[in-house]
């Protein structure tokens, strides 16, 4: 039982992998997008550079209105989207976690109920993005959007199936000094 302090690690830094891998395909008709944790979080200059440089003018008239308010859509959720980095946090704990199991040489029961908890949470998270975002585009009444979600979002199955394996399992059998 030793080395789960470093698979809490280890595991929890795999899953904050997913800040900068694709997290979500925005879609409506003919305009799609495809965002990581960090563009939506800490880059959207860039993303609404792109959604909002114009064509020429001679394209730009001959574009249906319904490619143009495509845009704007895509643009309106991306900044509904803007912290979704927060997502990636139970990662990061579960990280903590492990640093304070390594600093007090044992996953005792407290910090294994912590990781158990950790996990959770990271589970929730998945679990929350995806009938979340699905909820959202119901209640902005926005017609004919998709998102899929694209690997980051599932980097944090990682976290989670680690908080809470190693959590059960330092439960059962704490580790000692």
């Amino acid at each position: 039982m030793k080395v789960a302090k470093h698979v809490l690690i280890l595991l929890g830094l795999a899953g904050l992998i997913g800040v900068v891998m694709p997290l979500a395909e925005l879609r409506k008709g003919p305009v799609g997008i495809t965002l990581s944790a960090k563009e939506l979080s800490f880059g959207l200059e860039k993303t609404h550079g792109a959604l909002d440089r114009k064509l020429p003018g001679f394209i730009e008239k001959r574009l249906p209105t319904d490619v143009r308010d495509t845009r704007d859509d895509v643009k309106m959720v991306a900044d509904y989207l803007k912290w979704a980095v927060a997502a990636f946090a139970p990662a990061l704990l579960l990280v903590a976690v492990g640093l304070v199991a390594i600093a007090r040489k044992r996953l005792g029961r407290g910090l294994a109920a912590a990781s158990l908890l950790v996990g959770l949470v990271a589970l929730a998270t998945w679990i929350g993005l995806h009938y979340a975002i699905a909820y959202a585009l119901v209640e902005a009444d926005v017609k004919g959007m998709t998102i899929a979600l694209m690997p980051g979002a599932h980097m944090l199955l990682i976290p989670a199936i680690a908080g809470i394996g190693v959590g059960i399992a330092a439960l059962v059998r704490p580790e000692r000094a």
